[in-house]
């Protein structure tokens, strides 16, 4: 009935009126159809998860492929690399172990070097090796906290000027979305997803829209236990439950089916209310096959 569809037709509208908005589904292949067509609409969307997750189409539009190219994040990996040579230099000089520092402080070590003294026993050469061990180590702990404060910077700037962040719904309650918030959260095949998994992303949001249908597939729950309790009921489910038809919108033409084959699921499911779209309620097999070529 194209919930997808006019879920991306809100999101689009919504961005027109300058909100700002989170998308997310249950599933990276949910996910991706939001962004794949919300990119092709030429909203700018930021699709946030793991690389291997998303289609090789829509890397171009993934935070990981993005970041590569911001400033920020260009500076931080050159820190990276300078700190990981530093580390190399680290190895020539002596750690400053339990058995050598002998109760001294990594601040008294760097004293005593420079002046060049020998104290409890421990040669100035050790305490000297010791002295350029610890220097190195907060050049190099120095450069690796600029460089995540770098990276974060980075991350932080995309996500801002997104008109559109698409995720999981585990992934909107990542670190990386830590602290964000949005004027309105989509939830798509939101019958798919647990309570808690939607809860993720509406309370990230200021107001949200769910679209689903509960006539369709449950939530997954792979534990017997679970899926006997009220896991099984998805939180699109308890609103109609509790609110009922005031807040119920049906997408009433269904564009897949021959109107023979839809009249048992429309009469079953939907108290007769899905009707089938005029180019497709008499289409048949014969309609859309390849025709054979006559010998």
């Amino acid at each position: 009935t194209g919930k997808t569809i006019t879920c991306v037709e809100v999101i689009m509208q919504l961005v027109k009126r300058g909100y700002r908005v989170l998308a997310a589904a249950d599933s990276n292949v949910a996910v991706d159809n939001l962004v794949e067509r919300l990119d092709t609409h030429g909203v700018d969307v930021v699709r946030i998860g793991h690389p291997a997750r998303v289609i090789p189409s829509l890397r171009k539009r993934s935070l990981d492929y993005l970041i590569q190219r911001d400033p920020d994040y260009i500076q931080a990996q050159e820190l990276r690399r300078r700190a990981y040579e530093l580390k190399e230099r680290m190895k020539g000089f002596i750690v400053p172990e339990k058995r050598w520092r002998r109760g001294l402080s990594d601040e008294a070590i760097i004293e005593f070097a420079r002046e060049g003294r020998t104290i409890r026993g421990i040669p100035a050469k050790k305490l000297k090796g010791m002295q350029r061990w610890l220097t190195l180590k907060q050049r190099i702990d120095k450069l690796f906290s600029t460089a995540r404060e770098l990276e974060k910077s980075a991350i932080k700037g995309i996500i801002e000027d997104a008109e559109v962040i698409c995720a999981t719904n585990s992934t909107a309650g990542s670190e990386i979305l830590k602290g964000e918030k949005f004027d309105y959260a989509i939830i798509d095949e939101a019958t798919q997803s647990t309570e808690p998994s939607s809860l993720i992303v509406v309370l990230k949001a200021n107001r949200f829209i769910m679209a689903g249908d509960h006539k369709q597939l449950p939530p997954t729950i792979l534990n017997e236990e679970a899926a006997r309790g009220s896991l099984s009921t998805s939180l699109f489910e308890r609103l109609l439950e509790l609110h009922g038809d005031c807040i119920r919108v049906m997408l009433d033409v269904q564009y897949r089916m021959n109107e023979e084959i839809a009249a048992f699921p429309s009469r079953e499911f939907y108290g007769g209310k899905l009707r089938a779209y005029e180019r497709v309620k008499s289409q048949t097999l014969k309609d859309i096959l390849p025709k054979s070529k006559e010998r």
